[in-house]
């Protein structure tokens, strides 16, 4: 197990597959995986012919969070800490021009959940258990999950989950809206697919061919556009979003 690969990542148009491989520790997010899934994003965002990215995970996990042996290991923290901001998968994953879904089953705890919720979207299988355990060991989520559980939840059940360490299973977190499906059939990542492509690729299909887009733009440019608006939006008054929202769609103020 040491000698593969920490991901994976397979092109299978319009989506390419990156897979956390680290099945023997479930994968626990250590420096290997924080680099093949920097490396793994670029190649996905250079790719014209993908339009969306699938993470996932190898084995009975999505992912648990860091692996404190792992960076434990690390002979200087300062430089450590200058690898993480010039390798920065958040921010990558934050302005990626494809589409991003997380499919999500076993544990979802840590930052392999805060992982999930810088996609843009989320599929569970309802067995997934879903977690911040941090405040359990005297530590604060530091890798977005106090800001991004809140903004996807309630700010309330953000609080039930981060004080309290409260787990929840795949079928509540689509009730709370964390994830936009339940995948229940077997084998998850082929009903994974089927779900893609009847609901993402149909819709992308819409987009490319409707006579609004101008024959220049390139695929998935509408959908580029909605999700730079959706996240820099939440953080603005009404008025400035709704001028962001008419320079966006071509509109005059």
């Amino acid at each position: 197990m040491a000698d593969e690969p920490a991901v994976l990542y397979e092109r299978r148009p319009p989506w390419g597959w990156i897979r956390l491989n680290r099945p023997h520790v479930h994968n626990a997010f250590d420096s290997a995986m924080r680099d093949g899934l920097f490396e793994a994003l670029g190649a996905a965002q250079d790719d014209p012919e993908l339009a969306g990215v699938v993470v996932c995970g190898e084995g009975p996990s999505f992912g648990t969070g860091g692996d404190l042996r792992d960076f434990s290991l690390q002979p200087l923290p300062w430089r450590n800490k200058l690898i993480r901001r010039e390798r920065d998968v958040w921010g990558r994953l934050l302005r990626h021009r494809c589409i991003t879904v997380a499919l999500v089953h076993g544990h979802v705890a840590g930052s392999g959940l805060e992982l999930a919720l810088y996609c843009d979207l989320r599929l569970a299988t309802p067995d997934s258990q879903w977690r911040l355990p941090e405040t359990g060991v005297g530590m604060i989520p530091g890798a977005g999950g106090t800001q991004l559980l809140p903004r996807l939840a309630r700010p309330a059940r953000a609080m039930e989950m981060m004080l309290l360490g409260s787990a929840i299973d795949g079928r509540t977190a689509h009730r709370w809206g964390l994830a936009q499906s339940v995948i229940e059939a077997q084998p998850f990542r082929a009903a994974a697919q089927a779900w893609l492509t009847a609901h993402v690729e149909l819709h992308l299909g819409r987009e490319q061919s409707a006579s609004a887009v101008p024959e220049t733009a390139v695929p998935g440019a509408v959908s580029l556009a909605l999700k730079a608006l959706l996240r820099r939006g939440a953080d603005l008054p009404l008025a400035e979003g709704l001028l962001l929202e008419r320079r966006a769609a071509g509109m005059r103020p």
